[in-house]
C-alpha cells in the first residue's frame, strides 16, 4: 500500500497592500500554484506559478535564501518566506512554469503594411464595417466595467438590506461549515461547562428575539474571536490564553453577541463578496462552497462607526447581565501591548482595531457588576484546550 507524501507548510508574511500590513500564513506549493493560508486553514490566495516573479531590486539566486515573491498584474502584494527549504522547492516550478509560458508565446507578426497600404484597406467596405463593430464592441466593454465598478461601491448597502432576508436555515449552515473549517475543537468537559455558563448568561441579557448561540473554541494559536452567520462564535486557544481574567473574555462574547444582534456577521460577509460571487451564493443558498465564505470574511475590514455600534451593545449587555464592563477595554489593552513587542497585530485587531478614541470610550464605562467567573472556573476555561493553567495577572474592574 503506498501513501501520497504530505506536500510540507511553510511560515509566512503576505501584505496584500490594503494597508493594514502583513499577516501571517501559511504557504504551500501545489502542483501549479502556490496555496497562501491563513493560520487556520483558510485560504487567503492562490498564486499560478507562471504569475509569480521576484521581488524588484533581488537577483533568481535570492531563492537560494529568503524568499522575496510578488504576483504579476498585483502590484504591491508581496509574500516574504524565510525558510530555505523552500528555496528547492520552488525552484524547479518556476522555472518549469517560465518554460510553459515561453512556448505558449505567439510567433513574430510579419511587419505592417506601408501607410499607403493602410489606406487602401480602410477604404474597403468590409474593413469599414468591422471597424465600426469594433468601436460598439469597445464601447460596450468600458460600460460593463463602469457597471461592475459601481455594484462594487454598492455592494455593503446591498449586503446591509440583502442580510435579513437570508434564510435562517442558510445562515446557520454557513456559521457551522466556517466553524468546522477553522480547526480542531476544545472540549474538556470542566473548562466547556464554565464557558457555557457564561453564554447563557450573556445570552439571556440579550432577550428573546437574539439568535441561539453557540461558541466554538478551537485548538489555533491565533489570538482570534470571530461572530459567524446564524448565532455561532468562534474562539481560538490563542486568544483565551491571550486574556488576563472571566472579565475580558466575558468582553470579548459580549461583543460577538452583540455582532450577532444586528446581522452583523451576514452584513460582513455579503458586503465583501464580490458581485459575482455574490451571485453564486444567492443561487447555491445552504450548499455555498466553504473556501468562497472564508476568503470573502478574510477580505472584510471593520467600519469605525459599525464597531462603535457594537461597543455600546457589548457594554449594555455586560451591564444587563450584571457583570463588569470594563473587560472590552482590558482585552484591547493586552493585545495593543503585545502589538508593540512583536511588531505586528494580532488577527483579532484587524478586524476590531483599537484607536485611541475607541479605547476612550471603552475605558469611559462604569465599571460596576460581579467578576464572570470564579477563579476555578476560569482556570478550567483556560485549560479547555488541554494547555495547563496559567498564573493569573490581575482583575479587570
Amino acid at each position: 500500500m503506498t501513501t501520497t507524501p504530505t506536500v510540507p507548510a511553510y511560515p509566512g508574511l503576505y501584505d496584500d497592500g490594503d494597508g493594514q500590513g502583513p499577516r501571517d500564513v501559511l504557504v504551500r506549493p501545489a502542483p501549479t500554484r502556490l496555496e497562501i493560508r491563513d493560520r487556520r486553514g483558510l485560504p487567503v490566495a492562490l498564486w499560478p506559478y507562471a504569475e509569480i516573479a521576484l521581488d524588484s531590486g533581488r537577483d533568481g539566486e535570492a531563492l537560494s535564501r529568503a524568499i522575496h515573491l510578488t504576483r504579476v498584474g498585483q502590484a504591491g502584494t508581496t509574500l516574504s518566506v524565510f525558510d530555505p527549504a523552500l528555496a528547492t522547492d520552488l525552484r524547479p516550478r518556476l522555472k518549469a512554469a517560465r518554460a510553459a509560458a515561453a512556448g505558449r508565446r505567439p510567433k513574430r507578426r510579419a511587419p505592417a503594411p506601408a501607410l499607403a497600404d493602410w489606406r487602401r484597406l480602410i477604404a474597403a467596405p468590409r474593413l469599414r464595417r468591422t471597424l465600426r463593430a469594433s468601436a460598439w464592441a469597445l464601447g460596450l466593454m468600458s460600460a460593463g466595467v463602469g457597471l461592475y465598478a459601481a455594484v462594487a461601491a454598492t455592494a455593503p448597502v446591498v449586503a446591509a438590506r440583502m442580510a435579513p432576508s437570508v434564510p435562517p436555515e442558510w445562515s446557520v449552515t454557513w456559521g457551522a461549515t466556517l466553524a468546522a473549517a477553522a480547526g480542531s475543537r476544545c472540549e474538556a468537559p470542566a473548562g466547556r461547562e464554565a464557558l457555557e455558563s457564561l453564554v447563557g448568561r450573556l445570552e439571556a441579557s440579550a432577550g428573546p428575539g437574539a439568535p441561539a448561540l453557540e461558541v466554538t473554541v478551537v485548538d489555533d494559536p491565533a489570538v482570534e474571536a470571530r461572530a459567524l452567520p446564524g448565532g455561532h462564535i468562534l474562539l481560538t486557544r490563542g486568544m483565551i490564553d491571550a486574556l488576563r481574567t472571566p472579565d475580558e473574555l466575558a468582553g470579548v462574547l459580549a461583543h460577538a453577541i452583540a455582532d450577532t444582534g444586528t446581522h452583523g456577521p451576514m452584513r460582513t460577509l455579503l458586503g465583501h463578496l464580490r458581485p459575482g460571487e455574490l451571485v453564486t451564493v444567492w443561487q447555491d443558498g445552504a450548499q455555498s462552497p466553504p473556501a468562497l465564505l472564508s476568503a470573502a470574511l478574510t477580505r472584510a475590514r471593520p467600519v469605525p462607526a459599525d464597531l462603535a455600534e457594537t461597543d455600546a451593545a457589548a457594554i449594555a449587555l455586560l451591564r444587563d447581565a450584571g457583570l463588569r464592563t470594563r473587560g472590552l477595554a482590558g482585552v484591547h489593552d493586552v493585545l495593543n501591548s503585545r502589538a508593540d513587542r512583536d511588531g505586528r497585530p494580532a488577527l483579532y485587531l484587524r478586524s476590531h482595531p483599537a484607536d485611541p478614541a475607541r479605547m476612550d470610550r471603552l475605558r469611559d464605562v462604569p465599571p460596576g457588576g460581579a467578576m464572570a467567573l470564579s477563579w476555578d472556573r476560569w482556570l478550567a476555561v483556560k485549560a479547555l484546550c488541554g494547555a495547563p493553567a496559567p498564573m493569573l495577572r490581575g482583575i479587570t474592574g
